[in-house]
């Protein structure tokens, strides 16, 4: 019975690897790149132009900081950024729905993933930017970028958010009407 096996070796801008073929009986050679530093900053500078550009276009919601929002450490306490993100989110809905519609139907949020970048201080006058991303059946992907007001990125989250009938407080399909209204992007 033979044996596979491989051996990998540092080199410039990679690392080099010699791999055994069980199949071929040969002995394989390549080079795994790796990227550089100044590499990820431009891919990751690609996708933050291409979320503010996505975020410019939506409902922008002033925030504020109160005494109690301070923790310990003389910063805004990460448990705000959940209420900041929930009252956000109502403030859009409520720009969005008449009263007839919110009248019957509710959300919930399942989920909350929440990416802290920097930490608000007191002096800082945060927004929120949120729009609404893919909805369909029960659930809707909300997205909340909160910023400082220099425009620094504090937090970027997305939440997941579920519709309820009010009545028999129970989940219900959304509606058309409903998935139309969410996506318009900037009111």
């Amino acid at each position: 019975m033979q044996q596979g096996g491989s051996f990998f070796y540092p080199v410039s801008g990679g690392i080099r690897f010699l791999t055994r073929n069980l199949h071929e009986d040969a002995w394989q050679s390549g080079c795994l790149r790796i990227p550089t530093l100044a590499h990820l900053q431009i891919v990751r500078r690609a996708h933050d132009d291409k979320r503010e550009r996505r975020m410019t276009a939506s409902f922008r919601w002033a925030l504020k900081i109160g005494e109690g929002d301070i923790d310990e450490l003389g910063h805004v306490n990460n448990v705000v950024y959940v209420r900041w993100i929930q009252e956000t989110a109502e403030a859009h809905w409520m720009s969005l729905a008449d009263e007839f519609l919110r009248s019957g139907l509710a959300w919930v949020v399942l989920r909350h993933e929440i990416d802290y970048r920097s930490a608000a201080m007191p002096e800082d006058e945060p927004y929120a930017l949120t729009h609404v991303g893919e909805t369909d059946g029960l659930r809707s992907i909300r997205h909340v970028d909160i910023h400082s007001r220099d425009g620094r990125l504090l937090v970027s989250a997305r939440t997941t958010w579920c519709l309820l009938d009010t009545v028999s407080r129970k989940p219900r399909r959304i509606p058309d009407e409903v998935r139309r209204i969410l996506q318009q992007e900037g009111r």
